[in-house]
C-alpha cells in the first residue's frame, strides 16, 4: 500500500502491543516516517500499517464544511439512510461531513484552516 505525506494511518505494533494513530510526514518505497519521528517499515511483519478509518469509540474531531465550529467526541458509525448517507455520527447522535482522529497536530491544522 502506498502512503503519502499528510495521510492519517493506524499502526499496530506487535513488538509492544500498542496502536498508534498518526500522520505521515514522508513515505518512501519501504518505509514511512510519522510526524513524531517514528520510522515504520512496510515490509516488517510485526507492524500492521493501514490508512485510518474511524472505529467505534475512537476519539475524533468532527466538523461540517462551510462552518468554523468543530467538535471533539467519540465516533459511533458512518451514517446510512435517507439524507444521512456517508455522514459521520458521533456518540451523541450528531452528524458531520468530516471526521479525523484527534491528534494535536490535526487539531492545530484544522483550527488554522477554519480561521482562514
Amino acid at each position: 500500500m502506498k502512503f503519502k505525506a499528510g495521510d492519517i494511518i493506524r499502526v499496530y505494533s506487535e513488538v509492544n502491543c500498542k496502536e498508534y494513530i498518526t500522520a505521515v510526514k514522508y513515505a518512501r518505497d519501504n518505509e514511512v516516517e510519522d510526524v513524531a519521528g517514528r520510522l515504520w517499515f512496510l515490509n516488517y511483519s510485526l507492524h500492521k500499517i493501514e490508512l485510518y478509518e474511524p472505529k467505534a469509540g475512537d476519539i475524533c474531531i468532527f466538523w461540517n464544511n462551510h462552518s468554523k465550529a468543530y467538535r471533539i467526541s467519540k465516533f459511533k458509525q458512518v451514517a446510512y439512510g435517507k439524507n444521512k448517507e456517508g455522514l459521520f455520527k458521533d456518540m451523541q447522535g450528531n452528524y458531520f461531513e468530516n471526521c479525523v482522529p484527534y491528534i494535536t497536530q490535526t487539531l492545530d491544522e484544522l483550527i488554522e484552516k477554519l480561521n482562514a
